[in-house]
């Protein structure tokens, strides 16, 4: 089944040591824009783009916005400031906001472990309803108050990762916990708010294509997700988020 990974950090490979089931990546760090495009070049009939990073709130037409059409933008301030940007008016986040909108662009909140910017994402979200947002709700780990980052994605433009569970992160070893959290997650919101992320390098992707850290073997084996429930999960939900077509199964 054709998966696309919402989150690879970018490494120079041949696209043929790469499981031939990944339809497409979403490129993280420094390389991450060149990669994509060398990608592009080589398999141009799937979906290759790439992340850039932000440290202000500022429009498009600042020389500080990313100049390289990313399809996703990390907010990157530190756990205070953010707290404070998220207790500011909406007035303050409008020139970024409209900016992601216009520009199909996604962005991609850090929060800090616990329950303290909930309510500031919510009424971020509600404010923008055109505007996507993308959140990590794993990456603390089984303890990090995961929970409550997950029912952030009852807002209808909010979007959830499996970033942090993957087999190769080592954040969520026990089997029971994942299967738990995935039950929690599709009964709350839905699997068709969760989207594949393995925080794996290249180099990780291609070792890991016949090992049990393979992400399709990886979400096969979670016994409270269904067939339709994965196949959202591996490729379906990207192609809503990002616009493209999922590739049929060869």
């Amino acid at each position: 089944m054709p998966y696309f990974d919402a989150h690879v950090t970018a490494r120079s490979l041949t696209v043929s040591t790469l499981p031939t089931q990944l339809s497409g990546a979403l490129f993280f760090d420094a390389a991450a824009a060149d990669q994509s495009r060398e990608f592009r070049k080589l398999v141009p009939k799937n979906f290759w783009a790439h992340a850039e990073s932000l440290k202000h709130i500022v429009s498009a037409d600042d020389s500080r916005f990313p100049a390289t059409k990313p399809a996703l933008i990390t907010l990157d301030l530190s756990e205070d400031e953010l707290m404070s940007r998220l207790r500011a008016p909406a007035a303050e986040w409008w020139p970024l906001m409209n900016s992601l909108r216009a520009h199909g662009i996604v962005l991609r909140l850090l929060l800090p472990p616990g329950s303290r910017a909930m309510v500031g994402v919510r009424k971020l979200a509600q404010g923008f309803p055109q505007t996507k947002i993308m959140i990590d709700p794993f990456i603390h780990g089984h303890g990090g108050g995961w929970q409550g980052h997950v029912r952030l994605a009852e807002s209808g433009n909010v979007w959830l990762t499996t970033l942090g569970m993957l087999p190769l992160s080592k954040l969520w070893t026990d089997t029971a916990a994942i299967a738990e959290a995935m039950y929690f997650l599709t009964g709350e919101v839905g699997a068709g708010k969760l989207l594949l992320a393995t925080g794996y390098s290249l180099d990780e992707t291609a070792r890991a294509k016949d090992s049990s850290a393979n992400p399709e073997k990886w979400l096969t084996e979670i016994e409270t997700l269904d067939e339709d429930q994965r196949t959202l999960i591996l490729s379906t939900n990207a192609a809503e988020v990002f616009g493209f077509s999922v590739p049929e199964s060869e």
